[in-house]
């Protein structure tokens, strides 16, 4: 019997769009990552490579909307350019999000107290991605009691547009501080449900699946993966904390389409179409449906369809 032939290898073209293009391992890089992440977030432990592809065309574009509303702004807002965008320039499209701001603080939160401590890293129920899907507050120690670098550097810059305040108690600490999030919540609680039915063995992958992010991976260096990805987006003039901005919106997006996706399956009443295997995997379907159902872009707004969600 012969051995079925190797799966071809993804175009580079399929990163950058035929500009300068990527190296065949950088691209491999890039869709192992997004497999992860969607695992993570309810697809199976493979997904299907057709809808990685298209999950990650979708993330690039969105960055790449992100950093083109930093730049219009810091050309429309200030006389002097800055050669480089700084952490306030992203900040600023959160504005009108109250509890995607929030996540974003407890996310930066995680990663200043925790990542680097062996003890969170080593423990599955502790890593990156559970700052942005099941809230860090309830972790409070004499660590986290003073606020480190990069939460002073968003308050500063929540400042200088929030004039009346209001968003002032996004930064409360506490699983009851007055921005609830009742979308983490249901994260939470479907997390909880799927955790339950696993395997050990599927556990074990979803463990690892969940450290995983574009900054963040098993023995690799962060400052690595940091130069991956700007060079990616074409964005390496961009301080440190706005490089860690984009990687939580590149989660919340994958996380936002997926468990759409997910959604769009369940409401399947008869299963009428030729599904490509592994069966369990969710279909381009039901990303193409998810991403249909994000609001769109318009004369009125340009930006992360992120934003236009929240």
């Amino acid at each position: 019997m012969a051995s079925p032939e190797p799966e071809a290898a993804v175009p580079a073209e399929l990163i950058d769009e035929g500009d300068d293009t990527i190296e065949e391992d950088e691209v491999d890089h890039f869709m192992k990552i997004i497999s992860q992440l969607m695992f993570t977030y309810g697809d199976s432990d493979q997904p299907l490579m057709e809808c990685q592809r298209y999950l990650l065309r979708i993330v690039y574009t969105e960055m790449k909307e992100m950093i083109y509303v930093a730049k219009s702004n810091m050309d429309k807002k200030r006389r002097q350019k800055k050669d480089s965008i700084d952490a306030a320039d992203l900040v600023f499209q959160f504005r009108r999000h109250p509890s995607l701001l929030r996540r974003l603080i407890e996310y930066i939160r995680f990663k200043e107290t925790y990542v680097g401590s062996e003890t969170a890293v080593s423990n599955s129920l502790c890593n990156e991605q559970e700052g942005t899907s099941t809230g860090l507050s309830s972790f409070s120690s004499e660590n986290n009691k003073k606020e480190k670098k990069g939460i002073k550097a968003i308050k500063a810059a929540v400042k200088k547009f929030d004039v009346h305040g209001q968003l002032a108690k996004c930064f409360e600490k506490g699983d009851n501080a007055p921005v609830f999030d009742d979308a983490t919540a249901i994260r939470k609680a479907r997390l909880f449900e799927r955790c339950r039915d696993m395997s050990g063995d599927m556990y074990v992958k979803f463990s690892e699946a969940r450290k995983y992010s574009f900054l963040m991976m098993p023995k690799r260096r962060s400052h690595l993966l940091v130069k991956k990805y700007v060079k990616w987006l074409k964005a390496e003039r961009m301080s440190r904390l706005a490089v860690w901005i984009l990687n939580f919106c590149s989660i919340e997006l994958v996380a936002l389409i997926t468990e759409m996706a997910v959604n769009n399956r369940n409401m399947e009443a008869v299963r009428q179409f030729d599904d490509h295997e592994p069966l369990e995997s969710l279909q381009l379907r039901h990303y193409e449906q998810a991403y249909r159902r994000l609001p769109r872009r318009t004369a009125s707004f340009r930006g992360c369809s992120l934003f236009a969600y929240f």
